[in-house]
């Protein structure tokens, strides 16, 4: 029996990142910033043996009310402070989503919005509530700390035999267990994360589970599971897999899922449900005019940022603006083509797909040819030092482009789209950034300063 327990999978951890900033002012935002309330959410979370870290901006020690004491956390590593210039939002972001990636249960303390805001809803949030009393202030979370741990160590994954293949290290969980059934407005919500995921969810991809139940939580105010009868989170999983939208599988302790056909064909659906033509519009074949207009979408986007008119383009802009988009667009070029309102370009082993309506002007990334100026060049890489902390890394050319493009003046905000993406290809090849392996996958990054 001591030897089961012994390997027996562990808890998932529960890890509160707090932003000190934010919990200095309490709910009073006009008031001086206090140390002592950081001291006393600290005291809190330690009672339910809960890990925290506590983070504070640079600019909030020439404001707090005991500028020495905070020195000397800082200085013992008990209060993270992010460098001068940067917000601890985007220091707590980042950590949030990658400790989520190993399998850690994460909250972020906060009463701002920007978990929410800027992840997707993926990280869940406890907001707190400061009561004076006349001994002193009172402090309420929600959800409560007692819940949060509670559910932690019912997350526990019993990793069971299965009769699907894999990998040693990869078993897929199974669950004989009552449990309710599958709520159409939880769907619904869980629907919305993958049609909003970034970058675009597709059949096959993996998601943590620990991403989506954050979604869930924040949207249905920080309890979902017993808000709809389940004892825990997991369980919403394991109807959603005895559904048919997706499978699970663990990996070590990370309970991921894979998103199954099912998935993807309900959110086109819900897609093509807000879609629905106004009462002015004929209601025509399949491929009528709501998609027609979303090609005239893209070809206008595709203009914009100079990119040429691929099929692998065409539709990854048609499924940005429309799911339904990825499964369609073949068949619409096609009908373009033969209704003589596309014309196809074949040059060389690409073919191109032109509105009737003319060409413009367009970049080709992968040209390996390299004819911009040094003083591009010096602009390009000044705009790269420039990227904040949670842009530094990014999972596709197309990304690290947009925020290279958001961040530089100059030359860089004048080149188009498809221009900068030029650039980080070549900027790959030169050095300047650099291809790197993630748990996520490859990535594009900003190489570490040595």
């Amino acid at each position: 029996m001591e030897a089961d327990s012994a390997r027996a999978p562990k808890p998932h951890p529960v890890c509160v990142l707090v932003d000190g900033s934010n919990v200095a002012y309490g709910n009073f935002v006009k008031s001086t910033p206090r140390l002592d309330r950081i001291l006393a959410v600290q005291m809190e979370l330690r009672k339910y043996i809960v890990r925290c870290i506590i983070f504070v901006d640079a600019s909030l020690r020439h404001t707090i009310d005991k500028e020495e004491e905070l020195e000397a956390l800082i200085a013992s590593n008990a209060v993270i402070q992010t460098p001068a210039g940067r917000l601890a939002d985007d220091f707590i972001l980042q950590i949030a989503l990658k400790r989520q990636e190993i399998g850690d249960t994460v909250y972020i303390l906060t009463n701002d919005r920007f978990p929410e805001k800027n992840a997707q809803g993926r990280v869940p949030r406890i907001a707190f509530l400061v009561v004076p009393m006349q001994e002193g202030e009172e402090w309420y979370f929600h959800p409560e700390l007692e819940s949060i741990v509670e559910e932690s160590q019912k997350e526990s994954v019993d990793v069971k035999p299965s009769t699907i293949q894999a990998s040693p290290s990869i078993a897929v969980v199974s669950a004989t267990e009552t449990i309710p059934n599958l709520n159409e407005d939880l769907l619904t919500t869980f629907f919305n994360f993958i049609i909003t995921s970034q970058p675009p969810v597709e059949v096959g991809s993996k998601v943590a589970f620990t991403q989506v139940a954050g979604y869930l939580h924040n949207q249905w105010d920080g309890n979902f599971n017993k808000k709809f009868g389940y004892k825990k989170p997991k369980e919403f999983a394991i109807v959603l897999e005895q559904h048919g939208y997706i499978t699970l599988h663990t990996e070590g302790l990370v309970l991921s899922l894979i998103i199954n056909k099912k998935t993807i064909d309900r959110c086109i659906e819900r897609s093509l449900e807000k879609a629905v033509p106004t009462s002015g519009e004929a209601v025509g074949e399949p491929l009528g005019g709501t998609e027609e207009k979303i090609l005239q979408q893209v070809w206008e986007t595709l203009k914009e940022e100079h990119h040429l008119p691929t099929e692998e383009k065409i539709t990854i802009k048609m499924r940005s603006l429309n799911p339904s988009g990825e499964l369609r667009t073949k068949k619409l070029i096609e009908k373009g083509v033969k209704a003589k309102t596309i014309e196809r370009e074949e040059r060389g082993d690409q073919i191109y797909y032109w509105p009737i309506t003319g060409r413009w002007e367009a970049i080709d990334p992968n040209n390996p040819e390299d004819t911009y100026s040094p003083e591009q060049w010096k602009a390009f890489e000044s705009a790269i030092q420039l990227l904040p902390s949670q842009d530094r890394t990014a999972q596709t050319r197309y990304h690290m482009a947009l925020h290279i493009k958001n961040t530089g003046g100059g030359l860089i905000a004048q080149f188009s789209q498809a221009n900068v993406e030029h650039m980080v290809q070549l900027a790959v090849k030169r050095g300047v950034l650099e291809r790197v392996s993630t748990v996520m996958g490859a990535r594009i990054s900003v190489p570490m300063a040595d």
